[in-house]
């Protein structure tokens, strides 16, 4: 069994196919549809996964997507399931948002 993190695997197929210039790059582009791209880090995905040209600007913004849906139900279940609370700042009227309005 393979342990890995998605990266590390994006990164060998992408150099699988520039390793491989008479391949067929649908190939590649067929390959990295099982690769789950929400897994990988944000700045990865739209500096090397993008630049590589084997995934889509729509399954890019698919896998941004999942991400910030991720982060939502992380941030709920470090919440609680209670009604949203304010933060300490927020909670504090200082003035500095309504002076002089």
């Amino acid at each position: 069994q393979l342990q890995t993190d998605e990266f590390t695997l994006f990164c060998v197929l992408h150099k699988w196919n520039l390793s491989n210039p008479n391949q067929e790059p649908s190939i590649a582009k067929s390959l990295v549809r099982h690769i789950a791209l929400e897994h990988i880090d944000p700045l990865k995905l739209s500096t090397t996964v993008r630049s590589s040209r084997l995934v889509s600007d729509s399954d890019l913004c698919d896998a941004f997507g999942k991400q910030a849906k991720n982060k939502g139900i992380l941030a709920e279940k470090i919440r609680g399931s209670g009604p949203p609370t304010l933060a300490k700042w927020e909670k504090q009227d200082s003035g500095v948002l309504s002076s002089g309005s």
